[in-house]
Protein backbone atom coordinates (compact mmCIF):
# COMPACT_ATOMS: atom_id res chain seq x y z
CA UNK A 1 0.00 0.00 0.00
CA UNK A 2 2.68 2.40 0.95
CA UNK A 3 4.71 1.61 -2.25
CA UNK A 4 1.77 3.47 -4.21
CA UNK A 5 1.10 6.04 -2.27
CA UNK A 6 4.73 7.56 -2.89
CA UNK A 7 3.29 7.95 -6.59
CA UNK A 8 0.30 9.88 -5.79
CA UNK A 9 0.37 13.84 -6.43
CA UNK A 10 -2.26 14.79 -4.56
CA UNK A 11 -1.27 12.46 -1.18
CA UNK A 12 1.46 13.96 0.69
CA UNK A 13 3.45 10.93 2.90
CA UNK A 14 5.84 11.59 6.24
CA UNK A 15 8.07 8.93 7.16
CA UNK A 16 7.89 8.83 11.01
CA UNK A 17 10.97 6.48 13.07
CA UNK A 18 7.97 5.29 16.05
CA UNK A 19 4.74 4.55 15.07
CA UNK A 20 3.14 6.38 18.02
CA UNK A 21 4.89 9.61 16.87
CA UNK A 22 2.91 9.10 13.60
CA UNK A 23 -0.43 8.75 14.83
CA UNK A 24 0.41 12.06 16.82
CA UNK A 25 1.58 13.53 13.45
CA UNK A 26 -1.57 13.00 12.18
CA UNK A 27 -3.43 14.28 15.03
CA UNK A 28 -1.05 17.62 14.49
CA UNK A 29 -1.65 17.64 11.18
CA UNK A 30 -5.26 18.35 11.86
CA UNK A 31 -5.05 20.63 14.51
CA UNK A 32 -2.86 22.64 12.29
CA UNK A 33 -5.01 22.43 9.40
CA UNK A 34 -8.32 21.10 10.08
CA UNK A 35 -7.75 18.33 7.56
CA UNK A 36 -7.61 14.95 8.37
CA UNK A 37 -4.50 12.81 8.25
CA UNK A 38 -4.20 8.85 8.16
CA UNK A 39 -1.55 6.81 10.19
CA UNK A 40 -0.31 3.97 8.46
CA UNK A 41 2.09 0.71 10.43
CA UNK A 42 3.45 -2.51 10.61
CA UNK A 43 1.32 -5.23 12.53
CA UNK A 44 2.51 -6.49 15.36
CA UNK A 45 4.71 -4.60 17.80
CA UNK A 46 4.20 -1.86 15.60
CA UNK A 47 0.60 -1.59 15.72
CA UNK A 48 0.60 -2.20 19.80
CA UNK A 49 2.68 1.25 19.28
CA UNK A 50 -0.36 2.90 17.78
CA UNK A 51 -2.73 2.50 20.86
CA UNK A 52 -1.50 5.67 23.02
CA UNK A 53 -1.76 7.77 19.80
CA UNK A 54 -5.35 6.04 18.80
CA UNK A 55 -6.07 7.16 22.45
CA UNK A 56 -4.73 10.44 22.64
CA UNK A 57 -6.34 11.86 19.37
CA UNK A 58 -9.45 9.58 20.05
CA UNK A 59 -9.96 11.50 23.73
CA UNK A 60 -9.52 14.87 21.99
CA UNK A 61 -12.32 14.04 18.92
CA UNK A 62 -9.51 14.20 16.54
CA UNK A 63 -10.92 12.37 13.44
CA UNK A 64 -8.01 10.45 12.33
CA UNK A 65 -7.72 7.40 10.03
CA UNK A 66 -4.97 4.31 11.53
CA UNK A 67 -4.32 1.52 9.43
CA UNK A 68 -2.26 -0.80 10.63
CA UNK A 69 -0.66 -3.97 8.34
CA UNK A 70 -1.48 -7.56 9.45
CA UNK A 71 -0.43 -10.95 8.68
CA UNK A 72 -2.22 -12.78 6.17
CA UNK A 73 -6.36 -13.42 7.25
CA UNK A 74 -4.91 -17.85 6.79
CA UNK A 75 -2.71 -16.77 10.23
CA UNK A 76 -5.77 -14.77 12.25
CA UNK A 77 -6.24 -16.72 15.75
CA UNK A 78 -2.96 -18.77 15.49
CA UNK A 79 -0.51 -16.70 17.59
CA UNK A 80 1.40 -16.28 14.07
CA UNK A 81 4.12 -14.33 14.48
CA UNK A 82 3.59 -10.69 14.10
CA UNK A 83 0.09 -11.29 14.48
CA UNK A 84 -1.67 -9.10 16.80
CA UNK A 85 -5.88 -9.05 16.63
CA UNK A 86 -5.26 -4.54 16.97
CA UNK A 87 -8.70 -3.94 16.22
CA UNK A 88 -9.94 -6.10 19.37
CA UNK A 89 -6.59 -4.11 21.25
CA UNK A 90 -8.14 -0.63 20.35
CA UNK A 91 -11.77 -0.78 20.69
CA UNK A 92 -12.17 0.76 24.07
CA UNK A 93 -9.64 3.79 22.83
CA UNK A 94 -11.14 4.09 18.98
CA UNK A 95 -14.59 5.49 17.67
CA UNK A 96 -14.88 2.53 15.68
CA UNK A 97 -12.25 -0.52 14.17
CA UNK A 98 -12.59 -2.72 11.70
CA UNK A 99 -10.45 -5.80 10.56
CA UNK A 100 -10.75 -6.22 6.44
CA UNK A 101 -10.80 -10.08 5.99
CA UNK A 102 -12.58 -9.82 2.31
CA UNK A 103 -10.97 -7.67 -0.24
CA UNK A 104 -14.01 -6.72 -1.99
CA UNK A 105 -15.41 -4.58 1.42
CA UNK A 106 -12.44 -2.32 1.34
CA UNK A 107 -13.92 0.52 -0.49
CA UNK A 108 -17.00 0.44 1.22
CA UNK A 109 -14.60 0.11 5.04
CA UNK A 110 -12.56 3.19 3.56
CA UNK A 111 -15.73 5.35 2.67
CA UNK A 112 -17.74 4.47 5.75
CA UNK A 113 -14.64 4.90 8.26
CA UNK A 114 -14.02 8.43 7.06
CA UNK A 115 -17.51 9.07 7.65
CA UNK A 116 -17.79 7.74 11.10
CA UNK A 117 -14.05 9.65 11.53
CA UNK A 118 -16.29 12.70 11.13
CA UNK A 119 -19.65 12.14 12.55
CA UNK A 120 -20.92 13.57 15.41
CA UNK A 121 -18.06 13.42 17.96
CA UNK A 122 -15.04 13.25 15.91
CA UNK A 123 -12.86 10.24 16.29
CA UNK A 124 -10.28 7.56 15.50
CA UNK A 125 -10.76 4.97 13.11
CA UNK A 126 -8.87 2.03 12.76
CA UNK A 127 -8.22 -0.23 9.97
CA UNK A 128 -6.57 -3.59 10.26
CA UNK A 129 -5.70 -5.00 6.63
CA UNK A 130 -4.29 -8.47 6.28
CA UNK A 131 -1.60 -9.11 3.63
CA UNK A 132 -3.20 -11.16 1.29
CA UNK A 133 -6.39 -8.27 1.40
CA UNK A 134 -3.56 -5.76 0.82
CA UNK A 135 -2.40 -7.63 -2.50
CA UNK A 136 -5.43 -8.26 -3.88
CA UNK A 137 -6.56 -6.32 -7.13
CA UNK A 138 -10.06 -4.23 -5.75
CA UNK A 139 -12.22 -3.00 -8.32
CA UNK A 140 -12.31 0.16 -8.09
CA UNK A 141 -12.82 3.85 -10.06
CA UNK A 142 -11.55 6.88 -8.21
CA UNK A 143 -13.18 8.93 -10.51
CA UNK A 144 -16.40 8.10 -9.76
CA UNK A 145 -16.13 7.94 -5.56
CA UNK A 146 -18.28 10.05 -3.65
CA UNK A 147 -17.48 10.29 -0.15
CA UNK A 148 -20.16 9.35 2.10
CA UNK A 149 -21.96 12.40 3.85
CA UNK A 150 -21.73 13.10 7.44
CA UNK A 151 -23.35 15.45 9.90
CA UNK A 152 -22.13 17.00 12.86
CA UNK A 153 -24.47 18.68 15.36
CA UNK A 154 -24.06 21.94 16.07
CA UNK A 155 -22.74 23.38 19.44
CA UNK A 156 -25.52 24.15 22.42
CA UNK A 157 -24.53 27.25 24.07
CA UNK A 158 -25.13 27.05 27.63
CA UNK A 159 -26.41 30.90 29.26
CA UNK A 160 -24.23 32.09 31.79
CA UNK A 161 -26.19 31.35 34.56
CA UNK A 162 -26.07 27.56 33.88
CA UNK A 163 -22.47 27.06 34.57
CA UNK A 164 -21.50 25.75 38.13
CA UNK A 165 -17.45 26.41 39.58
CA UNK A 166 -15.83 26.64 42.84
CA UNK A 167 -15.17 29.49 44.45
Amino acid sequence: MYQYLGESEKIKTFCHRHEEACVHAAGGHYRASSKMAVATCTSGPGATNFVTGVYTCNIDSIPVIAITGQAVTAQLDKDAFQCVDIAKICEPVAKKTYQVTEPKKVPEIFAEAFRVAREGKPGVVVIDLPLDVQNTDIDFDPAVYVPLSFETPALKRKSRNSCTGIG
